[in-house]
C-alpha cells in the first residue's frame, strides 16, 4: 500500500500569516531535507561562489546569462566553470535517441507516486547518460480545458494531485545528479496566442489553484530551477513580473534556484533583469535576444541594471551548478541502451490506462474465447508516443497496438489489421495529376513567393509546384526567398478522379488558409505549430474547382502540405463483421495535439465517427481505444459502444501495454486525473475561451461540475477494473488537531472480487460553513492499495492544516475558519462512499 499526503512537509515553515503550511507523512518529511543536503544552503558553496564571481569581469558575467546556443551557456575555462548543458522534455531526453516514456498525463493517471519517483530516477540517469546537466521539466500546468495542445504534458486539472507528482518527479530527478526545472510559471493554460494572451486571474484563484504545485516544487521538492512562461499575468509577461518572480517565488518561497526563460518569452532588457529573471534563453543564437548582443552589459554600464543584481543571478546559477556536481563533471558519458527503462515505460504505460466503459464485462478478452481479433481505426498500426513540439522524444523503437496485441494475444489469436480511416499526420499530400495552374497547364499549381508574411506586393519568386508538400524547417524555400517570416499564394485548379465525400485539408506551421471556388474553408491565420485542419467535401469526379492556398512562416519550422484523400473503411468494416471482437483505435496524434496550438474542436473527426458507427453496426462487440493526450468528444458515439479504454500517449511501449490490459494481463488501475466532458460546450472555460480572463474563478474541472451540477462523461478520479472494492469503517481522528491541526482518518478497503487489483480511495475535504464561496468539495488525500481477491487493508492519511485553509485574497493570507468541515471518501469524484464530519475549534 502507498500513501500519499501532504504539501509542506515540516511545521518550521511559515506563510508568513499565521497559518502552517501542511505536514507530510514520515517518508516525506525526511525528503524534504532534499534542498539543503545537496548543498544549496552550503555557507562551503557560497564562498566558493563568492570568490569566484569576484574572479569574472563584467563581460563574462553578463554573456553567462544568456546562452551559447539554444541549449547551453558559455563555459569559463580560466575559472573552472564548465558549460551548463541542457535538454528536454517532459517525456524523455529530446535530441537524440532516448527512452520515450509515456505522456505525463499518463503517469498521473497511474495515481501512483511510487512510479513517478521510478520515472524521476530513470529521467536523470538518461540525461547523465547522454552529459547533460539540466533537465526542462517536469511540465505541471494546470489542466484548465481539455483542447489545450499541451496537456499530455501536465499532470492534472487539481492542484494537490499535480503537486504530489511535480514532488515526487523533481526529487528523484535531482537526488539522480539532474537539475530539474519546473515549468511553466504560470497560468500558460492555452496555446493559441501563448506569447500574446494575458491570462486574468484573481489572487485567490492564483493561489488555490494555479500556484500551489509550483509552491510545492519550491518548499517540499527543492527544485533547483523554475521557467516562467510565454504569457501575460495580469499585464506583464511573466518574464518582467517581479509579483511573480521576485515577490512569491524568491521572498515568499523562498526559491534559492535560479529562473530560466521560456525560449522567447523575454520582451525587452531592463525589466526582466530587475524583476526576478535569471537567465535568458532563446532559439537564436547567440541565444540572449535581450540581453545578449552587448544589451545587458549595457544596461549594466548605465545604470538601469545593477552589478549587485548580475551578481545575485550568477550566485543562484553557480549555486545549483555546484549543487548539482556539475562543476565536477567532465566529459560525455557513454550512451546506453538501458533495458530496464523499456520495462518501466511499459509499467507506466499499463498503470495509467484508465478502463472508462466495460458493459457485460466485455474485456478482458479471452484468448480461449476469442480467435480473432480485428484492429483498425487511425491508430492502430503506429506508436503515438506523444504529442507534437519540443517534447518530441526519438525512441529507439516503438510498439503499436497491432503488434502489441499480435505479441501479448499469442499464437492461438488471429489478429486483422485495417486502418479503415486515415489520421491526420497520414494523408497523403494531393497528387499532382490532379492539380492545375490558373491558365490551364496540368500537374501542378501556380507558386508565388513573398517576402513578408502578408502575401504583400511583387512576389520574389513565381514558379510551378507541382504539389504542396514542403517540409522547409529552418531553411529557405529557395535562394530568393527569406528563410523567415515568409509568405506563398498557390492557386490553380483541383479535380479528382472519383466522386464522392472527400477530405481536404492542410497542415502547416504557422498560418494557412484554404479558399474552393472563392470560399474560404479553413483559415488558421496565425502562429501555431504544426497543425493538421481538414474539412469534408463532396466533389465530383473530372468536374475541377477552383482553389487558392495561402501560407505564412514566423520562424523556426516551416511546413505546408495540401491533402485530398477520399475514405474507404469497406474493408475494416468487412474484417470486424468477421471477427469475433474488434478493438477501434482512435484519437489524436501529433499533427492535431502538440506545443504551439490548440484543436479547434475536441471531437474526433467525421471519418472516425463514420467509421465507429459502421464496426459497431457489423460487429456488437466493439472496443474502443483512444489514444490522445487530453479527452476527445463523446457526442454521439459513446452510449452504442459497450466498452471504451484511455490509453493516453504510451510511449515506445504503448503497444504492448494496452494489450496487457485488453487481456488481462494487467487489472487496470488508471483513473482519470482530469474530467471528461462530453461536449466542449458542457466545459466551464467555454464561455471565456481563448480571451485569458478566468472568469470561472476556483471553478476548474471536478469543482465546477459540483457547483454548477452537471454530470459530467467521466467524472475526475474515474476509472474501472476487472474487480470491485468495497469501503466501510471511517474513522476521524482529532487528538491533536487543537495542538497542530491535524486530523487522521482511517477507513477500510476490501477487495470483493474475484481477481487481483488496484484501487485509489480519494479523500475529499469540504467547509460546511465557510464565510467565503468555496468548492463543494476538495481533494486532499489519497492512497493506492493492491489487494488479492478477499484481502482488506486498513488506509490511514493525514490531513494538516492546510487542507482547510482558504486563501483570504482581501488579508493576502491562509485562513482556516472554525466550524463543521465533511470528509468525503470516494472511489471518484462523483462516487462518495463514505461520509464523516468533524468540528473544527
Amino acid at each position: 500500500m502507498k500513501l500519499f499526503r501532504g504539501r509542506a512537509g515540516s511545521d518550521r515553515w511559515f506563510v508568513g500569516f499565521g497559518v502552517l503550511m501542511p505536514m507530510m507523512c514520515v517518508s516525506f518529511v525526511r525528503a524534504q531535507e532534499a534542498p539543503e543536503a545537496a548543498g544549496l544552503a552550503s555557507t562551503v558553496a557560497e564562498s566558493r561562489i563568492d570568490a569566484l564571481i569576484d574572479r569574472m569581469t563584467l563581460e563574462e558575467k553578463t554573456t553567462f546569462l544568456y546562452g551559447e546556443s539554444g541549449m547551453s551557456l558559455r563555459a569559463i575555462p580560466r575559472l573552472g566553470i564548465p558549460s551548463l548543458k541542457l535538454a528536454d522534455g517532459p517525456l524523455g531526453l529530446v535530441g537524440s535517441p532516448a527512452t520515450a516514456f509515456p505522456a505525463s498525463i499518463a503517469l498521473a493517471a497511474s495515481w501512483d507516486l511510487d512510479l513517478a519517483s521510478q520515472f524521476g530516477a530513470a529521467m536523470a540517469r538518461e540525461w547523465t547518460n547522454k552529459g547533460r546537466h539540466m533537465w526542462l521539466g517536469p511540465a505541471f500546468n494546470i489542466i484548465r480545458l481539455p483542447q489545450n495542445g499541451r496537456n499530455f504534458e501536465y499532470y492534472s486539472e487539481d492542484p494537490f494531485l499535480a503537486s504530489r507528482f511535480a514532488v515526487s518527479v523533481i526529487r528523484a530527478a535531482q537526488a539522480n545528479g539532474v537539475i530539474a526545472c519546473a515549468k511553466h510559471y504560470v497560468a500558460n493554460n492555452q496555446e493559441h496566442d501563448r506569447f500574446n494572451v494575458n491570462s486574468e486571474v484573481d489572487e485567490r484563484t492564483l493561489r488555490e489553484i494555479y500556484l500551489p504545485a509550483f509552491e510545492a516544487a519550491v518548499k517540499e521538492g527543492g527544485v533547483y530551477s523554475v521557467m516562467c512562461a510565454y504569457n501575460k499575468l495580469n499585464g506583464p509577461w511573466c518574464s518582467n513580473s517581479a509579483w511573480l518572480l521576485q515577490q512569491v517565488l524568491k521572498d515568499e518561497w523562498g526559491f534559492r534556484g535560479f529562473v530560466v526563460s521560456d525560449w522567447g518569452a523575454v520582451h525587452e532588457t531592463i525589466g526582466p533583469a530587475n524583476h526576478g529573471l535569471d537567465l535568458e534563453m532563446d532559439t537564436a543564437t547567440p541565444t540572449g535576444v535581450f540581453w545578449g548582443h552587448g544589451k545587458l552589459l549595457e544596461a549594466v554600464k548605465s545604470g538601469k541594471v545593477t552589478e549587485a543584481a548580475i551578481d545575485e543571478k550568477l550566485r543562484r546559477i553557480l549555486r545549483v551548478m555546484i549543487a548539482a556536481g556539475v562543476m565536477e563533471r567532465r566529459g560525455e558519458a557513454e550512451d546506453v541502451d538501458l533495458v530496464e527503462h523499456r520495462a518501466l515505460a511499459r509499467k507506466i504505460a499499463a498503470e495509467g490506462i484508465v478502463l472508462l466503459k466495460n458493459d457485460d464485462n466485455l474485456l478482458p478478452l479471452d484468448r480461449k474465447a476469442v480467435s480473432t481479433i480485428a484492429v483498425l481505426g487511425p491508430n492502430h498500426a503506429v506508436a503515438r508516443m506523444g504529442g507534437g513540439g519540443s517534447s518530441h522524444v526519438a525512441s529507439r523503437y516503438s510498439v503499436s497496438p497491432l503488434d502489441g496485441i499480435r505479441n501479448v494475444g499469442g499464437a492461438s489469436v488471429n489478429v486483422v489489421g485495417v486502418a479503415g480511416v486515415l489520421s491526420a499526420d497520414q494523408y497523403p499530400p494531393t497528387p499532382a495529376a490532379w492539380l492545375s495552374t490558373p491558365s490551364g497547364e496540368s500537374g501542378g499549381l501556380k507558386a508565388e513567393y513573398f517576402n513578408n508574411m502578408k502575401l504583400e506586393g511583387e512576389p520574389v519568386l513565381t514558379r510551378k509546384d507541382a504539389t504542396v508538400d514542403f517540409h522547409w524547417g529552418n531553411a529557405a524555400p529557395a535562394p530568393e526567398v527569406s528563410a523567415d517570416r515568409f509568405s506563398v499564394r498557390w492557386t490553380g485548379r483541383l479535380t479528382v478522379p472519383t466522386g464522392g465525400d472527400w477530405e481536404i485539408g492542410l497542415a502547416s506551421d504557422d498560418g494557412s488558409r484554404l479558399y474552393i471556388n472563392g470560399e474560404r474553408v479553413i483559415d488558421e491565420w496565425y502562429d501555431h505549430g504544426n497543425k493538421m485542419v481538414s474539412i469534408r467535401r463532396k466533389l465530383t469526379a473530372n468536374e475541377p474547382v477552383d482553389i487558392r492556398i495561402e501560407y505564412y512562416e514566423n520562424g523556426v519550422d516551416a511546413n505546408a502540405v495540401f491533402v485530398c484523400h477520399q475514405d474507404d473503411f469497406n474493408d475494416a468494416v468487412r474484417a470486424a463483421k468477421a471477427s469475433d471482437v474488434a478493438v477501434v483505435f482512435v484519437g489524436l496524434d501529433a499533427s492535431r495535439e502538440g506545443e504551439g496550438f490548440d484543436r479547434a474542436s475536441i471531437d474526433l473527426t467525421s471519418s472516425e465517427l463514420a467509421l465507429i458507427k459502421a464496426v459497431r453496426a457489423a460487429q456488437p462487440k466493439t472496443i474502443v481505444v483512444i489514444v490522445a493526450g487530453s479527452q476527445v468528444g463523446f457526442d454521439p458515439w459513446l452510449d452504442e459502444i459497450p466498452a471504451v479504454v484511455q490509453a493516453w500517449y504510451g510511449g515506445q511501449e504503448a503497444g504492448n501495454a494496452i494489450a496487457d490490459v485488453l487481456f488481462g494481463d494487467v487489472n487496470p488501475s488508471g483513473r482519470l486525473p482530469m474530467t471528461f466532458v462530453r461536449k466542449w460546450a458542457d466545459h466551464p472555460a467555454a464561455r471565456t475561451y481563448p480571451n485569458g480572463k478566468y472568469t470561472e474563478g476556483l471553478n476548474v474541472g471536478y469543482r465546477y461540475f459540483d457547483s454548477a451540477e452537471v454530470e459530467p462523461a467521466f467524472p475526475f478520479g474515474f476509472g474501472l477494473g476487472y474487480t470491485t472494492f468495497a469501503y466501510s469503517d471511517l474513522s476521524i481522528d482529532r487528538t491533536s488537531l487543537a495542538k497542530d491541526g491535524k486530523v487522521i482518518v482511517s477507513f477500510e478497503v476490501r477487495n470483493v472480487g474475484e481477481r487481483s487489483g488496484k484501487e485509489t480511495p480519494q479523500v475529499y475535504v469540504r467547509d460546511v460553513e465557510s464565510s467565503a464561496p468555496r468548492p463543494r468539495k476538495e481533494l486532499k488525500g489519497f492512497a493506492k492499495v493492491d489487494l488479492a481477491p478477499g484481502a482488506s487493508r486498513r488506509v490511514s492519511i493525514t490531513l494538516d492544516s492546510r487542507s482547510f485553509a482558504f486563501y483570504d485574497g482581501a488579508a493576502h493570507a491562509w485562513r482556516v475558519e472554525p466550524g463543521r468541515f465533511e470528509i468525503l471518501i470516494g472511489a471518484s469524484a462523483s462516487d462518495i462512499r463514505l461520509k464523516g464530519a468533524f468540528q473544527h475549534p
